[in-house]
This record gives structure tokens, sequence and C-alpha cells, in this order.
């Protein structure tokens, strides 16, 4: 079907979409961190060392320089982030929700992982960056892994080279029907059997994630 918008979507057809059990939400990583970044700063001038970025092979000189910093990836995103964190949070009280972060200095990981207060993003990367990045991460085998059948529903919330990091998960995405993605048209292919919804960017992103937690909380847990 074509890219739609959250108008044409109603509780009745993702209840039609949902095969029962547990969801998989997959969402990116902000610029926007819950630390007190004046704090973060003076611990790493005393140590010598600038902000993290992508250098993961520094993480555990990092991790014991900003040991006061660390917190699971759900508490340290902010911004847009907390809207989905607190869409898993309502979906968890109807049905077992997997709720995963795309980290542009992790990779693809689970939300309840700690991580290190960074600044890094995949946004202004070229599509051949974007493949290295993701395959220096593993992201393509652990989406794959993610991906292998034990979900009732896939919803994803991404942005264009965040989206594209997924490489052949993407494009499975795309062909499950049982698969809500909020990505850019250019991403979505002529005819995926996903419901597709078009990425607006960051103006639209708090009104389209509030229709997105609305229609799946009426859709899911009406099934408990």
């Amino acid at each position: 079907m074509p890219v739609v918008s959250w108008s044409d979507i109603t509780p009745e057809e993702l209840r039609r979409r949902y095969r029962g059990g547990p969801m998989l939400l997959l969402t990116h990583c902000t610029k926007t961190k819950n630390v007190d970044w004046r704090a973060v700063a003076a611990a790493l001038k005393s140590a010598g060392l600038s902000t993290p970025n992508m250098d993961l092979e520094k993480e555990g000189l990092y991790r014991d320089v900003l040991r006061d910093f660390v917190k699971p990836a759900a508490e340290m995103y902010g911004g847009s982030f907390r809207k989905v964190r607190e869409m898993a949070e309502a979906l968890g009280r109807c049905a077992p929700v997997d709720f995963y972060v795309l980290s542009a200095r992790y990779g693809l990981i689970r939300a309840d992982e700690p991580v290190v207060p960074y600044e890094a993003t995949l946004n202004g990367l070229g599509a051949a960056e974007v493949e290295r990045w993701a395959e220096a991460r593993g992201v393509w085998d652990k989406a794959a892994e993610l991906l292998g059948g034990r979900y009732g529903m896939a919803v994803a919330f991404l942005p264009g080279n965040y989206a594209r990091a997924l490489g052949p998960a993407l494009r499975r995405l795309l062909a499950s029907e049982n698969a809500l993605l909020m990505i850019p048209r250019r991403l979505a292919g002529r005819s995926p059997e996903a419901l597709v919804v078009r990425s607006r960017g960051v103006f639209g992103r708090y009104g389209d994630l509030s229709r997105a937690r609305r229609l799946l909380e009426e859709a899911l847990c009406d099934q408990y």
C-alpha cells in the first residue's frame, strides 16, 4: 500500500495487523541528553578527554571517568525520545514491549542498557558512511536477530540515516504486514506491505508520536 498519514490509520486496522504477543518498539537516539553537561565537561577536562562521540574503543575509559553520569539509554535521551519512552511504558501495561534504540555511538541496543553521555549522530553522513558504521556496530545482524519472528507487531520511528542503517532489516520490515513505520517517504519503496507513515521531521514529530500512541493504545489495549 502507499505511504499514508496518521489520519488514514484506524485502531481496527492496527488490530487486524497485530499478531498477538510481544511488540518491538524501535527508535533512535537524540541530541538532547538528560545530564548536567557542565559537570560532564568538568569531569572530562580533569581527565584530559574530549566529549565521547563514535570513539567506542575508549568506552572503558569513559565509563570510569563518567561513572556518575552513566544511565540506561531510556533515561539518558531527551527531546522527542521522551514521547517514545512514554509510549513504551503505556503500551507495556497492555502487552509485552521490547524497547530498542539505534544509538550513533553504540549501535542497536536495548533501552535499558547503560550508556555514557555523548555527542554523535548519523545525520549528515553519506550512504557509504552509514553502511560502514552499521557494519562496524553489527547492526544488520542484530536487527535480523530481532526480527526473527517472535513479535506480534514491530513499530519503528526513525529518520533517514537511522532507518537506512537497518539495511536488509528495513526491507524486511517494509515487507511485513504487522509493521508500523514512521520513516521518510523516499525509503518506503513503491508498495510496502507495512503501514508506513511519512516522517515530517522535527517540527511535526511530537504531534505524530502522540497520535501514534493514542492509536496503538486503543488498538492493543483492547486485546487484553
